[in-house]
């Protein structure tokens, strides 16, 4: 649901400004990717936590899945803090946290 929401939301909002930029196509052709690399790894996150569900050995799953998550979050508040204020207007900083910690709380409950 997360890659959906960001390929067909933010990817107007996001990628057709950053075209009509003016800035080097080197510049924006590695912009595009990374926003498409984000979207590979929400797809693979749900995964994860997929297989956490289902596996035997479902915890490591969601362990991985959880760490990925916290780790996006704090490059986002990271990156909100100390680099680019305007990030706390966008959905960035909030959504890795957010299911990092409900996959803790699955881990410590399950």
């Amino acid at each position: 649901m997360m890659a959906a929401f960001h390929e067909l939301k933010g990817s107007p909002l996001v990628l057709q400004p950053l075209m009509m930029s003016g800035l080097p196509k080197n510049v924006t052709g590695l912009l595009q990717f990374g926003w498409h690399v984000g979207t590979v790894q929400a797809l693979g996150i749900g995964a994860l936590f997929a297989l956490a569900v289902w596996h035997p050995a479902g915890n490591v799953f969601a362990m991985v899945a959880t760490i990925m998550s916290g780790a996006m979050g704090v490059i986002a508040i990271g990156l909100a803090l100390f680099t680019n204020k305007a990030l706390w207007s966008t959905p960035a900083p909030y959504p890795w946290n957010l299911i990092a910690l409900m996959g803790l709380l699955g881990l410590l409950v399950g």
